[in-house]
């Protein structure tokens, strides 16, 4: 196909595009997209293609912040046009247009990303700068069509290798890109008293843990409790058909002076492992105990060796 034919061919692209543009779905991302005429499904990365005018729709998905994914961007990004804030599914998103080279070919680009705390989307949307007048406006209004369509729910455990139900007290209140932090609804004096909380981390280990006893002991240690901690009770067991080890031990919490329990349990696969820990006040742990079990009973792992 000569120039010529390629431009006659976007033009007729333009002029169908509100009548037969597609809407499409990239499962892996949660993502649909209302693609142009001719863009197809690509078979080496997540995204489309249009063979006939060498425009690409690219996505992938990162585990970094909407903020830190945004600003790594613009700091790399070549010969910017323009940029504009934009919204995708209530989530914040940047809108940039910019130029760039591909194996010495002049391109320019749409480039679309959006996220929360968690991850980010990209979608770069990608045509030859001679075809710029044509395909410009369709693959912007291309991109602005996109729908995530993931739950802030399932968002919340997205690059993690487990999920865990909340309780009646204890609710998520922050997420890293390895834990999910726990804690009690109801407000407390923190030089007063301790909050309720567990957290569940997700880590891995150089040399596979043979002596599961041992490690689990290892862990108790934290510079939040003061003077020894005593070991209440001790068992092997299984979540959800993984090995564990679970431990009970009481403690004084260094900034209150209080006694507390920690509930510590953690599952082992080879090289890596699932560490749950809880802290309450002693008074409290009657009532606390059975929300920490319910916890670590629904853990459940996304993929299982």
């Amino acid at each position: 196909m000569n120039l010529n034919q390629v431009k006659t061919f976007t033009l007729l692209v333009l002029m169908s595009f509100n009548i037969i543009a597609k809407e499409q779905t990239i499962t892996k991302l949660d993502i649909v997209i209302d693609t142009p005429a001719g863009f197809t499904k690509a078979d080496n990365f997540n995204g489309f293609v249009q063979a006939e005018s060498f425009a690409t729709l690219r996505m992938n998905e990162t585990n970094q912040s909407f903020t830190a994914a945004t600003d790594s961007f613009l700091q790399n990004a070549s010969e910017i046009i323009s940029r504009d804030n934009v919204t995708i599914s209530d989530r914040q998103g940047l809108l940039v247009k910019h130029k760039k080279t591909l194996n010495g070919n002049a391109f320019e680009q749409w480039t679309l990303l959006f996220g929360d705390k968690i991850s980010t989307i990209t979608i770069n949307a990608s045509y030859p700068l001679h075809l710029n007048k044509g395909l410009s406006p369709v693959l912007k209004g291309s991109l602005l069509s996109t729908r995530w369509l993931r739950l802030p729910s399932q968002q919340l455990f997205q690059g993690l290798p487990f999920v865990l139900d909340q309780s009646d007290n204890l609710t998520i209140v922050k997420r890293t890109s390895n834990s999910v932090v726990l804690i009690d609804k109801a407000p407390y004096d923190n030089s007063k008293a301790v909050t309720p909380l567990l957290i569940a981390s997700s880590a891995t280990s150089e040399t596979e843990i043979i002596d599961i006893i041992e490690f689990s002991k290892r862990q108790l240690a934290s510079d939040k409790f003061k003077g020894e901690i005593t070991i209440d009770s001790e068992k092997e067991l299984k979540i959800n058909g993984i090995r564990a080890y679970h431990i009970e031990a009481s403690a004084v919490e260094k900034n209150t002076g209080l006694p507390v329990l920690i509930y510590q349990t953690i599952a082992f696969q080879r090289y890596k492992y699932l560490l749950t820990i809880g802290v309450v006040e002693k008074h409290q742990s009657a009532h606390f105990k059975p929300q920490f079990e319910t916890i670590v009973s629904s853990l459940k792992f996304k993929n299982v060796e």
